[in-house]
């Protein structure tokens, strides 16, 4: 995950529809900040009295909260986070969303698009590059927290809509879910170890546990 994470020293990064909890992206800025010190974050939401709320709230230095969609200056954006942006969507209407997204990154940015619960236990996000001006997944980031246990089969119901199984032409998401389950099973210890050692072995897969919980990395085959 921290090869897929290159940004340039003043990137800038869009926090695109950030909902009715401002301070997730100031903490998602510190976090950045903490790697990438003069990066700059754009939180964009449709709603204006989120906005204006925002602004009277967390708005910090580097930051600024912005009335928009998904029609964002091309090539503007180094990383985009879109975390349950299109749960809402009709199944033909999440590509044209996907690539309105996109639009909006400079060559070589990446997009992180995806779904959580509310609470943030459970957490599954495409990651997206765009290279000479096509747009190829690149990685999945897997999250959880534990609150809700520590089974592969429990992110099924939050992969990006473009991944969910019917949807993605691929079928490598729920083929990675189909392969993780027995390697799971297979594990004895604690929740957390058998996730960590079982996604472990998975081909293309790294996982770390963390304070909060455990969170996993895979990568396509090339």
């Amino acid at each position: 995950m921290a090869a897929a994470l290159t940004l340039p020293p003043h990137a800038v990064a869009v926090d695109l529809g950030f909902g009715a909890v401002p301070w997730t992206s100031a903490e998602w800025l510190t976090s950045l900040r903490g790697r990438w010190p003069e990066v700059r974050l754009r939180a964009v939401d449709a709603d204006p009295a989120r906005v204006e709320a925002a602004r009277q709230g967390v708005e910090v230095e580097g930051m600024r909260f912005e009335v928009g969609g998904f029609d964002l200056p091309p090539g503007g954006a180094h990383l985009i986070r879109a975390m349950n942006v299109l749960r809402q969507y009709r199944d033909p209407e999440v590509p044209g969303a996907l690539a309105a997204m996109a639009a909006g990154l400079a060559p070589g940015g990446l997009l992180f698009e995806g779904t959580s619960d509310h609470p943030g236990d459970v957490l599954a996000a495409q990651c997206l590059r765009l290279d000479g001006g096509a747009v190829a997944l690149e990685g999945l980031l897997l999250a959880c927290s534990g609150a809700r246990g520590c089974a592969p089969a429990l992110f099924r119901d939050f992969l990006p809509r473009s991944l969910r199984r019917g949807r993605d032409p691929t079928g490598a998401a729920a083929a990675l879910l189909s392969a993780w389950e027995p390697l799971w099973r297979q594990e004895a210890g604690e929740p957390h170890e058998r996730i960590l050692r079982s996604a472990s072995a998975l081909t293309g897969g790294m996982a770390w546990h963390l304070p909060a919980g455990f969170a996993v990395w895979w990568s396509p085959a090339p």
